[in-house]
């Protein structure tokens, strides 16, 4: 494989999959990642336009009314390998068109994929996408390089999952990663069901997308709640009224920084937290389940950071860093370093790190990690994978 080649990068994650080349600073595409497949057999695919079995991304979302969605990726595993391999075909086919058997291809994965699944993974890639070379990386890690890091404590939160966890001179610490099974979804889902209570009908999958709006336009963090919410009985100023498409409004009030403090108090709006992302919910009732949160982020990174060896915990205090979908919400640095000052040993600086498009962090890092001149030595070629199988992925990266 000629080394010069650009590679292809891929971040698949529970609710997009981003795709791009090696070196660029952002993704080409980023559409959801969800697959979907005609309801009624009868109905013939190329009268919706499309002359694949399956629907993708877009359009997908797009002919949702008539068609079942899969979700391939759930709480950052994948869950579905059959609609995997038909993302993975929309991607390069649709979104980037290039020829993946003509290009090295580096792809993130969750901090905590199973072994199997890694192997599974390079598989298909070789044997069904005919790819020349292989990378698979920890996307915790190569978010960390995002920021120009490879030391840090790493929070990597995105629609399905988040993973904190120790990152030592581009080392993933596994034994001390926590993962919480509350992400971005399950932020929206709670928004959902607070604007039901409320009296406003959302209850289809487009509904859950004007909440996901809803909560990207007027949702922050506090950094003091208790402070705001009853600035927010006194004071008027944070009420807001979001217009939906249709022309509905929907009034927000406390709500907007009530629902982000679940991150730091699972317990703030004293409703039973879903177990279950919003695609599992809507599409997939055999979903995985999950426990509920117990605990804030900052209590997480504490208990993570205590693990570690004495002399590393005052850089990971100092490298609090930030990436993911589910950390965009304004405001969230400053509440992290000011609940991690009351946490770090005495003469200890913390330190919060939120580079802007961080919620590209894996995919951008990703990309660093390939456009450098030792990507080579970090991949698998196909005549390694014939000579060794699929288990040669745990060798080499």
């Amino acid at each position: 494989m000629d080394s010069t080649v650009t590679a292809i990068i891929i971040d698949s994650g529970s609710s997009q999959m981003k795709i791009g080349l090696g070196g660029e600073d952002a993704p080409r595409s980023a559409q959801p990642n969800v697959v979907g497949r005609t309801r009624h057999p009868g109905v013939n695919p190329t009268i919706l336009g499309n002359a694949l079995d399956n629907f993708c991304g877009d359009d997908a979302v797009a002919n949702e009314g008539l068609l079942q969605l899969n979700p391939p990726v759930q709480r950052g595993l994948i869950v579905d390998w059959d609609a995997m391999e038909a993302s993975l075909h929309y991607s390069f086919l649709s979104s980037l068109r290039v020829c993946c058997d003509e290009h090295p291809l580096c792809m993130t994965e969750s901090p905590d994929c199973p072994r199997m699944d890694r192997e599974k993974l390079t598989q298909m890639l070789f044997e069904v996408f005919n790819v020349p070379a292989l990378c698979i990386s920890n996307s915790s890690v190569v978010g960390l390089y995002s920021t120009g890091r490879t030391t840090g404590l790493v929070v990597d939160s995105g629609a399905g999952k988040t993973h904190i966890g120790p990152v030592w001179e581009g080392y993933s610490y596994q034994h001390y990663l926590q993962r919480v099974d509350f992400a971005g979804d399950d932020v929206t889902a709670e928004l959902v069901k607070t604007l039901r209570r409320d009296g406003y009908p959302f209850s289809t999958p487009a509904d859950f997308r004007n909440a996901e709006a809803i909560k990207k336009e007027l949702c922050y963090l506090a950094t003091n709640a208790e402070k705001e919410l009853a600035y927010c009985k006194e004071s008027r100023s944070i009420e807001r009224l979001y217009a939906l498409p249709d022309g509905q409004e929907i009034y927000m009030n406390e709500n907007r920084f009530m629902l982000p403090e679940m991150l730091f108090s699972p317990g703030a709006l004293q409703c039973p937290i879903p177990t279950q992302g919003w695609h599992t919910l809507l599409f997939s009732p055999g979903a995985l389940q999950c426990p509920i949160p117990t605990q804030g982020w900052h209590t997480l990174i504490q208990q993570s950071i205590d693990q570690c060896e004495l002399s590393v915990r005052p850089e990971m205090y100092s490298n609090i860093v930030l990436i993911g979908g589910n950390t965009l919400f304004p405001r969230l640095d400053e509440r992290m370093q000011k609940e991690m000052s009351l946490l770090s040993p005495k003469g200890v600086v913390a330190k919060c790190v939120a580079f802007p498009n961080r919620q590209y962090g894996s995919w951008v890092g990703a990309s660093i990690l390939a456009s450098m001149s030792t990507f080579p030595c970090m991949w698998v070629s196909k005549s390694e994978y014939d000579d060794y199988g699929a288990s040669i992925i745990h060798r080499k990266c």
